[in-house]
C-alpha cells in the first residue's frame, strides 16, 4: 500500500506550522496523483478490500 499523501491529525499539525496553511496545503494538493490529499478512511478501505477475497485477481505487479 502506497497512498498519496493521507490527511491525519500529524498533517494537519504540520500545515499550521507554516506561513500560509492553505497555500501550502493547494501545492501539495497539486503534487499528488489524485491531486487531493487522501482521508484515512480511502486507505483503510483500500486495505480491507485488498485483505478480502473479492480481489483475488489483484496481483500488485507493475508491467
Amino acid at each position: 500500500m502506497s497512498p498519496a499523501t493521507v490527511s491525519t491529525p500529524f498533517f494537519e499539525r504540520m500545515l499550521e506550522g507554516f506561513a500560509d496553511p492553505a497555500m501550502e496545503r493547494a501545492a501539495l494538493d497539486a503534487r499528488q496523483a489524485t491531486r487531493r490529499t487522501v482521508q484515512p478512511q480511502e486507505v483503510a478501505d483500500a486495505i480491507t478490500f485488498l485483505a478480502s477475497p473479492v480481489s483475488g485477481s489483484v496481483t500488485g505487479c507493475r508491467p
